[in-house]
């Protein structure tokens, strides 16, 4: 719609034009006598529903999703049935009425969830009556409440424009059509240069009214929601990881610490749920204190047993045992030779998920060598692991 045209005919318009009556008390007769007739109806199936009462058990409710009948506000996927009638303009040009109308069914077309009822067949049948000059504000509702009803509509827009000096005063409707209830009013008084301005506000308050509303939620068994946040995570993983490790034993005289390097396999949730299993190989190379030695080397093979803690969706902790054992290189000024021992650990290691498949690690342990003397170090590895 032309929106310059509904400003033209409402600055043309006749300033003397004879208010009408307000649609407000015949509204309410209106729903008074539908509230009449609903009681009687109510009164003359008292008997039977006595009757069916009687031989009926109550019944637990089903869920019912579909929208209830009627001009409801939660739409549901339900497509509502919308006659917008012509306006009645007590002052000017009468077509100002069903410009009006078109313009509040473009602002319905546009948001695409209703079914509006075509502006042609609908100026058709309304243009006979509004011919009339002296037609009363009760008849004209009546009249577009009983052709909205024809037609099975769910809501019914409807209203009176009506000019006093440079004052527009707007009374607009939108009503359920099976009972006659207001769902939407709008009674304002309005400057003529804010006419139009005012009338698209309209529209959209009308529109607003209705929502759609969001599917149930359902919701999952508890087993199912872990299982779900367990496949987030998968559950082979491989580790690379630098080490350093701090002697405390016979050699402590001989070498400061050790650098080096460890590979790690692991796979989580196997029978158990966060419980892992794994291997790792430590390789690392002991720095020359003393000048009696001149290289110090060890490799170590171990497998682990640990179980995971959650801290969040980012951060864990996961205590392990190793056991497993080195062997390597002592070598001294006049002579080397090779070693082996049995190897203990407590570790614990702590992890920061950078995605699902990527995380960076850091874990201190305790370890304890074993062979005809027992020595024991502090290691502390610091990496990165991938699963896949």
């Amino acid at each position: 719609m032309n929106k310059h045209k509904v400003q033209n005919e409402i600055d043309a318009a006749n300033a003397g034009g004879r208010a009408m009556q307000n649609l407000t008390l015949p509204l309410i007769s209106h729903m008074l006598r539908l509230h009449i007739l609903l009681i009687c109806s109510l009164l003359a199936g008292a008997s039977l529903g006595a009757q069916d009462a009687a031989t009926t058990t109550a019944a637990a409710p089903a869920l019912n999703l579909a929208a209830p009948p009627g001009c409801n506000a939660e739409l549901r996927g339900s497509r509502p049935k919308v006659y917008i009638g012509n306006f009645l303009v007590t002052y000017g040009k009468r077509d100002m009425g069903k410009a009006i109308g078109d313009y509040m069914a473009e602002r319905f077309q546009a948001d695409g969830r209703f079914d509006i009822i075509p502006r042609e067949e609908i100026d058709t049948e309304m243009t006979p009556f509004l011919k009339n000059k002296k037609l009363k504000a009760g008849d004209y509702l009546q009249k577009t409440l009983d052709l909205a009803t024809e037609r099975k509509a769910d809501c019914v827009i409807f209203g009176r424009i009506s000019k006093k000096g440079t004052t527009v005063s707007f009374l607009v409707r939108m009503a359920s059509v099976t009972d006659g209830t207001n769902v939407r009013k709008v009674d304002t008084d309005v400057e003529r240069d804010d006419a139009l301005k005012f009338l698209e506000s309209i529209g959209d308050q009308f529109v607003s009214y209705f929502v759609t509303a969001p599917p149930p939620v359902i919701a999952k068994p508890k087993d199912e929601e872990d299982k779900s946040k367990s496949s987030d995570r998968k559950k082979i993983y491989a580790g690379a990881t630098g080490n350093f490790s701090l002697p405390f034993g016979f050699i402590k005289d001989g070498f400061s610490y050790g650098i080096g390097g460890e590979l790690l396999f692991g796979v989580r949730d196997m029978g158990v749920k966060n419980l892992h299993f794994g291997i790792s190989a430590e390789y690392l190379q002991y720095v020359v204190k003393d000048t009696k030695f001149t290289s110090l080397n060890a490799t170590t093979a171990m497998g682990f047993i640990g179980y995971e803690i959650g801290l969040g969706k980012m951060l864990s902790v996961t205590p392990a045992l190793y056991a497993g054992f080195g062997f390597g290189t002592l070598a001294g000024e006049l002579e080397s030779q090779k070693y082996q021992n049995a190897q203990y650990a407590l570790g614990v290691r702590l992890g920061l998920d950078i995605n699902k498949s990527l995380s960076i690690i850091a874990e201190p342990r305790m370890v304890l060598k074993a062979d005809s003397t027992y020595i024991l170090s502090y290691t502390n590895t610091v990496g990165v692991l991938w699963r896949f």
